[in-house]
């Protein structure tokens, strides 16, 4: 009688195969203490033989317990070369090369068994996986779940492969096993809710992350998943929310803190991000990107002197960082001290004159100063030595627009129209340009033509119908194409903008007045749609929210004189 008819085996504890081993319980079955079994007629060689293999294989496993491997690894050597397709035998061979650190010596063993049973084959599956065999390691752990359907070992290695690899769909009928089998395991449920929204299917992910937050609220993939299907929702305010009791638990955690950083700028809640940008920078104080968006908000409020100690701080550590040196001179360009952002926007161009960012903003910083001759001429300089001329041939035509040199301004952006006839932005500002020197016709041709190139170009939409109706034409076509580019972004300002004007031209005086409310809450201060607001106001005779609203117009764009005439005009 063969050892392998034999029921024996210890149970094995292997601190490498521990390490080996990352999340979920196995089901693996003990391998039973070897017995000799006693059939009715044997002679007496084959007892003998028995005997001697029986004697090797337990005292392998007698030395591997006690620590001594190379008497392990002779005796169950020699029991091998006895028997050497034993399950048995290359299960306890294979978990000792593990703990002697050879699993390469131990994935040599799969060889000698044809027929592997459940838990030699979730042996070789995991050792499959740390060599990084993804196709073997596959091969044995459906082998495991053949012999084992509630091996849960093997179903989460195999799941976890299948979601790593963006197989939901395979992944979900092993994840619902396991949820089945262990419904308190919140990282399966976790899991299972990621493979639905990988498959798009939200609201069974939803269910799914509930579940996993039901009994333990603070579990943080489940706090995620659900927070990313808010987020997916525009409920962002409910995803601030799980992320606020995830974070009164585990407050020292930076990934769900970025997080929660975003959605705050995202409503911007100025106060709150400021808050939690600064919890953050405690732990990672040399965090770029939260350091770039703390200064933001601080711009956002004006607030020069907190964004200028952020940037300054920032940058006597890496005086390098050409972005934040940007940055840095952007707040000098805005809080008017002209001299000290010349002389950092200099010192970029200086670094590296290939930057076409150094270029445009020590031009805006002429600009700022009423200097356009001078931002024109830093431009052109530029010009041949940057890699993406045809953005500062289309801030050439910017600044021309700027001083209402319309002629001008079209003529450098059909020189960056030529240079990359690929970026639509090139096109729509030759139109708007042309538009405002007077000739509309050739405007609208461009406008036409990008539209049919790219039928889904929504601010082309816009500016289109936007130009016609200014001028009282073809409203028709003006609704229909608005309300293409509100398909698009229904959320954009500009074309609620200009939608709400088109309905105020034909008399809908009520429905304006609603989506010029709605471009404000999107845009936020905007002297045109504020000028928009005082036409409507006007119209209804309201003269004090006219004048209200003329005044902030003019407040936002000072030298507009239409602005001023017609709050001059107010009864």
């Amino acid at each position: 009688m063969k050892l392998k008819h034999l029921l024996f085996g210890l149970a094995i504890t292997s601190i490498f195969i521990s390490a080996l081993i990352v999340g979920g319980c196995s089901t693996e079955k003990q391998v039973s203490k070897p017995m000799l079994k006693s059939p009715p007629i044997i002679d007496a060689f084959e007892v003998t033989r028995e005997h001697i293999l029986f004697n090797r294989f337990e005292n392998g496993i007698l030395y591997k317990e006690a620590g001594q491997y190379d008497k392990a690894l002779q005796s169950l050597n020699l029991a091998l070369e006895s028997d050497p397709h034993s399950i048995e035998i290359n299960y306890e061979l294979a978990s000792l090369y593990l703990q002697m650190r050879q699993p390469e010596e131990a994935f040599k063993l799969r060889e000698n068994v044809s027929e592997p049973n459940a838990e030699f084959s979730l042996l070789m599956g995991k050792i499959a996986a740390y060599l990084g065999d993804d196709s073997t390691a596959q091969y044995y752990f459906r082998k495991t779940i053949e012999k084992d359907p509630v091996n849960y070992t093997a179903l989460y290695y195999l799941s976890t492969y299948y979601m790593r690899n963006s197989m939901p769909d395979s992944a979900l009928t092993l994840l619902k096993k396991m949820v089945e089998i262990k419904p308190y395991d919140y990282d399966a449920q976790s899991n299972l809710g990621i493979a639905y929204i990988a498959k798009g299917e939200y609201d069974s992910a939803s269910v799914a992350f509930r579940n996993a937050l039901k009994d333990n609220p603070y579990h943080k993939a489940a706090t995620i998943g659900l927070s990313n299907i808010y987020e997916h929702k525009g409920e962002i305010k409910k995803a601030l929310k799980l992320y606020d009791k995830y974070l009164s638990r585990h407050p020292e955690d930076l990934t769900v803190q970025y997080r929660k950083l975003d959605d705050e700028i995202s409503l911007k809640l100025y106060d709150e991000a400021i808050k939690t940008g600064n919890l953050i920078l405690k732990s990672n104080p040399d965090d770029k990107k939260v350091i770039l968006s703390l200064a933001q908000i601080y711009f956002a409020q004006n607030n020069w002197d907190e964004a200028g100690k952020l940037l300054g701080s920032y940058l006597n550590s890496s005086p390098e960082d050409y972005r934040v040196a940007t940055l840095l001179g952007r707040l000098y360009m805005y809080s008017d001290r002209f001299a000290k952002a010349d002389s950092i926007f200099r010192k970029i161009i200086a670094t590296d004159d290939t930057l076409s960012d150094g270029y445009v903003m020590l031009a805006s910083n002429f600009v700022r100063h009423d200097q356009p001759d001078s931002a024109i001429a830093v431009l052109k300089r530029g010009i041949p030595k940057v890699s993406n001329p045809d953005f500062l041939y289309n801030q050439i035509g910017n600044v021309y627009s700027l001083i209402k040199d319309y002629d001008k301004a079209a003529d450098y952006f059909r020189k960056a129209y030529e240079r990359n006839p690929a970026e639509p932005s090139h096109r729509i500002a030759l139109a708007e340009a042309l538009d405002n020197g007077g000739h509309f016709e050739e405007a609208e041709k461009v406008l036409v033509e990008l539209i049919k190139e790219t039928p889904d170009n929504a601010t082309a939409l816009n500016n289109l119908a936007y130009m016609y109706v200014n001028r009282g034409i073809k409203y028709k076509k003006a609704e229909k194409l608005l309300k293409r580019a509100l398909k698009l972004e229904p959320k954009n300002g500009a074309f609620l903008d200009s939608y709400g004007w088109l309905l105020f031209k034909r008399g809908k005086i009520k429905k304006a007045l609603s989506y010029i409310r709605q471009a404000l809450d999107n845009l936020g201060n905007d002297a045109e749609v504020y000028e928009h607001l005082g036409d409507i106001y006007l119209q209804m005779k309201d003269y004090a929210k006219a004048s209200d609203s003329y005044r902030k117009a003019l407040n936002l764009d000072p030298q507009n004189k239409r602005i001023q005439e017609k709050l001059n005009s107010l009864p």
